[in-house]
């Protein structure tokens, strides 16, 4: 980032240094960008997921980690070396009896802060929801829960709450993409999607100490969001729509 726009603080610093990175719950539409961004700020990643040999090929340089988050046992060792972790995982709807809101995102979050502390993990970003300070379902209960946990376990945390997020494999912005390439080719050589805020970027910004202001201030006014910096501890409220992708471009 330009000097004007960005002094020389800690939290600037560190985009120029490396770190090793665990990541949970990449291969979702969030994870997917996550990992690319990381990559591209010359961090380290290490994947855990349950078929994490297969997930972390279409990344080269990412370090697999065969583990589920709601099987503790599988987890050990998952956080070793990591000076950061960023939680992704999660599910919106169930699917019992394996896959429940206690399960995953409740469970799933208490077994994830548990190793991290266990190897000394500083740094915890959680990727929450919107409305789970005050929706009342048992998916925006499951979120609330898990954010107390996340604040209770002693880190430095980060929650972010995106509403819904749009970019490549979500179940709307790409089946409308889908619609517009099976339209005509004069209709759809001009046709344009550009995605205004990358969700990617938030993620990525909050593994760092301190305050948070830097790169996401300048996203922030792109996209009509709301973000309130505060050092050590912090949480981020999207109050528009995410959009993951930098740009999401048609052509013939």
């Amino acid at each position: 980032l330009p000097s004007a726009l960005c002094p020389l603080n800690g939290t600037c610093r560190a985009l120029s240094r490396g770190m090793r990175i665990l990541v949970t719950g990449g291969t979702g539409v969030i994870g997917e960008g996550v990992i690319p961004e990381l990559l591209r700020r010359k961090h380290s990643v290490r994947l855990l997921s349950r078929h994490a040999e297969d997930d972390a090929k279409q990344w080269p340089g990412v370090e697999p980690f065969a583990g589920d988050v709601t099987d503790a046992a599988s987890l050990d060792g998952a956080a070793e070396g990591c000076e950061a972790r960023v939680h992704i995982a999660g599910i919106a709807f169930e699917d019992p009896p394996t896959l429940t809101f206690e399960a995953v995102n409740v469970g799933g979050t208490r077994k994830v802060l548990s190793e991290a502390k266990r190897a000394g993990v500083r740094r915890f970003v959680f990727v929450s929801s919107l409305g789970a300070d005050t929706g009342q379902s048992p998916y925006h209960l499951s979120k609330r829960e898990a954010e107390q946990l996340v604040e209770a376990a002693g880190l430095e945390w980060t929650i972010v709450r995106p509403g819904n997020v749009y970019g490549p494999g979500d179940e709307v912005l790409s089946r409308i993409l889908k619609m517009v390439r099976s339209l005509p080719d004069p209709v759809k050589a001009s046709t344009k999607v550009v995605g205004m805020m990358c969700m990617m970027n938030w993620v990525v910004v909050c593994i760092l100490p301190g305050p948070v202001y830097c790169a996401t201030a300048l996203a922030s006014r792109e996209a009509g969001l709301m973000f309130i910096p505060a050092p050590g501890c912090t949480r981020l409220t999207m109050i528009s729509p995410s959009i993951r992708a930098i740009e999401l471009t048609i052509t013939k």
